[in-house]
């Protein structure tokens, strides 16, 4: 057994609190079980003590300060909150829950530590946060319940105590893979936006410069809060808005805010790219940028109003995005415009006397793939004519066929190749290019893959290119087609989605390269799957029916959150029915011991943007939910269902 030193009384509290958390869960301590039995014996547990007092002692001596520590559980702060364990941590600062024993309820202790005095500006943003808190009152921004400085383990800790608001971040969401519908956004951003509107109305205007996904929190009862005001701004005077502090999160900071100027728009920015970011699972920082703006229209499929916001609340200047919230509210909820009327010439322009004017345009395409950057320059010559600028199109130089360049016929007609880069995935197969149009010469193109190499694939990558009758490529997009969060695809499985593209008059072929995998060896066979029944939200559609098995299955306890819970549910869903069905959308549901829903958790096994899901097909989707309180049991519904060719 492991001799150790004496440990503090503060270490050996953390050391039994990590042992009792470990023994208390059997998927925690099945790695201590080194003989196997199930249980932790004597001897094991004593190995597993002197292993967590050694990790917690090189925690301890990796902190930036030796006299800087944690506050240790049962910890009383101001004779009245007791520590009951530690939310988090970053920079300065690390956040509690503690039990308000005055009045059995619980709140959150923030806490920075002071040792130097170069932390002065920490200590201001500190002090500012509690000032600004002090005066708010919504009912989804925390309470300011109080402030203190106390003295422990020879280290002065400055604390602000917060309302305690329950529920997982819009960042765990995300990284759980919830994927959000529009009604869900919309829900999302009428709830930021109203909270916003409150904290800009004040006098003068309260800026929180730091929106993100891991400062928004979803209730249980599916409100949204806001949290985390330590980046917090109060306006007094224009001359303020300068040399200010640059404090925010990159990728969602908006340019100016990197001048050290933050106006109310400087939030709005931020809203859209926490948006964005719940929309295409993509950091924002790591989408390309076309004029300082950024390039999502390939990632995401959303199209109309809440397509027009995104775009405006994303602009880099700071005098093109709306300027204030309430003015975004009032746009989403405006009625849609009327379809705009070109109304021809009175008098044709007899052909004999049309002037058309021969314009040489240089395009440079910059085209990055896997191969390398390539740069290509070609004249086009110009069609407008003197009856184009009468009634002037969507289709630019192209001239009018443009704007049905992108129709199911033409897209059927084209050549469709597939290669790929790939030594792993030496047999994949385009099954399916379903044309989805849209306006003009855009639209969408469902596709399907499937793979009969020996590889379960965990991710995988595509390049479209777009080319012209000489083989030259006139576009190029990349894709995800899997990612990490969805289920691992098997030998076999189809591999299903899509991706929005612009097919202008010279596109004549497509090509799809498989550029990038995160694979590896089939076992060849696997455990048998477990039937899980689908029921069914409202009226059963006759002739329509499904089967589902679950590939994985796993609840867990998540470390150091007592309480918390995380589920993994993956599903090959069959369609045994009779009629294509284009749109799917499960629904699980978590139910407690009293038959309470603790958490649903919805996702799409097929889109509108995708092809339609038909009999004998099947089909993978992931219903993961992290983050909740323990439960009983589930059941997977069937919350929207569309047949393909029906609205």
């Amino acid at each position: 057994m492991i001799k150790l030193p004496p440990l503090s009384p503060s270490l050996e509290r953390e050391v039994q609190a990590r042992l009792a958390h470990i023994k208390a869960s059997p998927s925690a301590y099945k790695p201590y079980d080194l003989n196997g039995d199930g249980v932790i014996d004597a001897s094991e547990e004593a190995r597993l003590f002197a292993i967590l007092a050694a990790q917690l002692r090189a925690e301890h001596a990796r902190s930036d300060d030796p006299q800087v520590s944690a506050l240790h559980t049962s910890t009383l702060i101001a004779q009245r909150y007791e520590i009951l364990g530690e939310l988090g941590a970053g920079g300065q600062a690390r956040t509690y829950l503690a039990l308000d024993t005055l009045h059995d309820t619980q709140v959150v202790i923030k806490q920075l530590h002071l040792t130097h005095l170069d932390n002065w500006k920490a200590i201001e943003l500190f002090e500012r946060e509690g000032q600004v808190l002090a005066q708010l009152d919504h009912p989804n921004i925390p309470s300011y319940l109080g402030a203190t400085h106390e003295e422990h383990d020879a280290s002065t800790h400055f604390m602000l105590i917060q309302e305690y608001i329950e529920g997982p971040t819009l960042a765990e969401l995300i990284q759980g893979g919830m994927r959000f519908d529009d009604e869900e956004l919309l829900h999302l951003l009428h709830s930021m936006l109203h909270i916003l509107s409150y904290l800009h109305s004040k006098h003068p205007p309260v800026i929180h410069r730091d929106l993100k996904p891991s400062n928004m929190i979803r209730r249980h009862d599916g409100s949204w809060a806001l949290i985390d005001f330590g980046a917090i701004q109060a306006v007094l005077t224009s001359a303020s808005m300068i040399g200010s502090t640059i404090v925010g999160t990159s990728g969602y900071m908006a340019p100016e805010q990197f001048m050290g100027r933050s106006v109310p728009a400087t939030d709005l920015y931020a809203l859209g790219a926490t948006t964005l970011h719940a929309l295409s699972h993509v950091h924002p920082a790591d989408l390309p940028l076309v004029r300082m703006k950024l390039d999502y229209h390939s990632r995401v499929h959303i199209t109309g109003r809440l397509r027009d916001v995104l775009d405006s609340l994303l602009e880099p200047n700071v005098e093109d995005r709306p300027q204030s919230a309430q003015e975004v509210l009032d746009a989403l909820s405006a009625p849609a415009p009327a379809p705009m009327v070109v109304i021809p010439p009175a008098k044709p322009v007899q052909e004999s006397a049309r002037v058309i004017p021969t314009l040489f345009v240089g395009l440079a395409m910059l085209i990055i793939t896997t191969g390398g950057v390539f740069l290509t320059s070609r004249e086009v010559p110009s069609r407008t004519s003197s009856s184009d600028l009468s009634a002037p199109s969507s289709a630019s130089f192209l001239g009018k066929d443009a704007e049905d360049a992108f129709t199911k016929e033409r897209v059927n007609a084209m050549e469709k190749t597939l290669t790929s880069k790939i030594a792993a995935l030496p047999k994949v197969e385009l099954v399916e290019v379903t044309p989805i149009p849209s306006y003009g010469p855009s639209g969408n193109l469902g596709i399907t893959l499937r793979s009969d190499s020996p590889t379960d694939i965990e991710a995988l990558k595509v390049d479209i290119l777009g080319l012209d009758q000489e083989g030259e490529i006139v576009f190029a997009k990349t894709c995800d087609a899997v990612q990490t969060f969805e289920p691992t695809h098997r030998p076999g499985d189809l591999i299903r989605f899509d991706q929005r593209v612009t097919l202008t008059a010279d596109v004549s072929a497509l090509r799809f390269e498989l550029v990038h995998a995160q694979a590896s060896p089939s076992p060849g066979s696997y455990p048998p799957t477990q039937p899980v029944p689908i029921k069914w939200l409202g009226a059963k559609l006759e002739g329509v029916s499904f089967k589902a098995a679950a590939r994985l299955q796993e609840k867990s306890e998540l470390s150091y959150s007592a309480g918390k819970f995380a589920h993994k549910l993956e599903l090959a869903v069959t369609h045994t029915g009779e009629a294509d069905v284009q749109l799917l959308k499960l629904e699980k549901r978590l139910y407690s011991a009293s038959g309470e829903v603790v958490v649903t958790h919805p996702s799409y096994v097929n889109t509108t943007t995708t092809p339609p899901f038909r009999p004998g097909e099947t089909l993978l989707v992931s219903l993961n939910s992290h983050n909740h309180v323990d439960f009983e049991r589930y059941e997977v519904l069937i919350s929207d269902i569309r047949l393909a060719g029906k609205e």
